[in-house]
């Protein structure tokens, strides 16, 4: 299974997935397809699935609405969570939807409260968890359908700074500190 994990112009870095540990492949390698990439704006706005070692594709490239400010995709390789920013009539928020990589398919949409400090899946993939701003709330969402599981509003005198799921439980650790507190 490969994984695109960076990119810069006319170049992408790939990397090989294994269980829930990506090895980067060595180099960069160049994109010499002009369909993806534009001299003007270097790679093109969609997402492509590609395969590490010779760069076709995996599926149709999917048109994005704009460049994900937040990915993750299952250790498996068969789903990519993706979250886009944007200003709404609220304040900052984030449109985060689903994509399956096997049919190239999109599967759910939602939005969440901006900016994020956490975006990341669970290690099994089923869950989605997200760590809002200090007046948000830390949210978790079944990874491909988008239904909010649970959500935990944050005190703004103690707000959630980081997260992760607790190994084989449902459960959440969660790391709160005092808004005023510089030390930490």
């Amino acid at each position: 299974m490969t994984v695109l994990l960076q990119a810069r112009r006319r170049e992408v870095q790939a990397g090989l997935t294994r269980g829930d540990f990506t090895e980067p492949l060595p180099g960069w390698l160049v994109l010499n397809d002009e369909q993806r990439y534009s001299v003007r704006f270097g790679l093109l706005a969609h997402g492509a699935v590609l395969d590490a070692a010779t760069l076709d594709d995996r599926i149709e490239p999917l048109p994005l609405k704009a460049h994900p400010q937040h990915r993750s995709v299952t250790a498996d390789g068969t789903l990519a969570v993706l979250g886009y920013g944007r200003n709404g009539m609220a304040g900052f928020e984030i449109d985060i939807e689903a994509i399956d990589l096997r049919a190239g398919a999109r599967l759910a949409r939602t939005r969440v409260r901006g900016p994020l400090r956490q975006f990341e899946l669970a290690p099994d993939g089923t869950r989605l968890l997200t760590t809002g701003p200090a007046d948000g709330a830390t949210e978790v969402f079944a990874s491909a359908s988008l239904q909010r599981l649970g959500a935990f509003p944050h005190d703004r005198a103690r707000p959630v700074t980081w997260a992760t799921f607790v190994p084989g439980s449902d459960s959440l650790w969660l790391l709160a500190r005092d808004a005023d507190d510089g030390l930490a």
